[in-house]
């Protein structure tokens, strides 16, 4: 996969390492320039510039990516007007973009952006529920509903749940 990052403060630096960690190609964009010395050994492609417009999306030919990942966190005044112009002008297959809040989340989806991730707010559920649920393996799929790795006692084998929870109250 050829992913885009554009912003890499921790979020989007992470996020990088990891996509190449899993084997994807990636190109990563800052306008600090010390930034992208850090990083440019470690991913496919670093590029000093500060996206603010049609032009400079153009310019890094932005069509080339499978997925743009827009981890801008301190001016979401520049992350919609360039996430709108990736959704309107581009044919981007994946955007995702990173909110600080539910009102920039609600503002994102309002412009077409389907993946909005608040990672202070999923981070903070994600070790909440890994500490309080008493599951190991815990993972949460929506808010009602989640998926539970648990140790299958020999004795529970061919029996339902409900007849788990009947015959072990």
């Amino acid at each position: 996969m050829n992913c885009c990052i554009i912003g890499i403060g921790q979020f989007g630096y992470a996020a990088a390492l990891q996509l190449i960690e899993n084997g994807n190609q990636v190109c990563v964009i800052d306008k600090n320039i010390s930034i992208i010395s850090n990083i440019q050994d470690k991913v496919s492609y670093a590029i000093c510039l500060d996206v603010v417009d049609e032009q400079s999306l153009a310019m890094i030919d932005i069509n080339t990516f499978d997925v743009i990942i827009l981890a801008m966190g301190n001016n979401f005044e520049q992350l919609v007007i360039i996430a709108g112009l990736l959704r309107k002008k581009f044919s981007i297959p994946l955007i995702i973009c990173r909110a600080n809040n539910d009102q920039q989340k609600i503002i994102l989806h309002m412009i077409g952006i389907e993946y909005v991730v608040l990672t202070e707010k999923e981070s903070a559920l994600k070790l909440i529920d890994r500490i309080s649920v008493g599951y190991g393996y815990f993972n949460r799929i929506a808010d009602n509903y989640s998926l539970n790795y648990i140790h299958c006692k020999k004795s529970w084998i061919n029996m339902t749940i409900e007849e788990i929870k009947n015959k072990y109250p």
